[in-house]
């Protein structure tokens, strides 16, 4: 495994003592997932002129749903991936690309990021992204 120094640029202590790590110049943030509405679930609010770039995210369903991710809402939106189909107590994990720069998904500039349920089932996890 490659390691890599980080310049002091790179790293910062908030006042809570977290430690922040940037990545490719980006602060890194988390969110959690929980959507169980059927239709649109936001999972990151929109930001004014910056898109949502998903670097990993983790989702597990407690019941069988059909899940898509989108740009925005489903209606009016673009689909960031097809129908994802999750059975009882399934899911998925993408992991973080080596290259931040290749994030899974990109919202639209001023986008929020969605999840869209084909039924009202609950869906849990969290992502991990950053704005650009």
């Amino acid at each position: 495994m490659a390691k890599r120094w980080l310049n002091s640029a790179d790293v910062e202590v908030t006042d809570s003592g977290a430690l922040l790590v940037a990545s490719c110049g980006k602060e890194v943030k988390r969110a959690a997932i929980s959507a169980s509405a059927a239709g649109n679930n936001e999972i990151v609010a929109a930001v004014t002129g910056k898109s949502i770039c998903v670097l990993a995210m983790i989702i597990m369903a407690a019941d069988s749903v059909t899940a898509t991710v989108y740009s925005d809402n489903q209606s009016g939106g673009t689909a960031l991936s097809g129908p994802l189909t999750l059975g009882a107590s399934g899911g998925f994990v993408l992991p973080a690309p080596a290259d931040p720069a290749a994030c899974w998904f990109k919202t639209a500039v001023g986008k929020k990021l969605n999840l869209y349920l084909s039924a009202a089932k609950q869906v849990s996890g969290a992502v991990v992204y950053y704005e650009e």
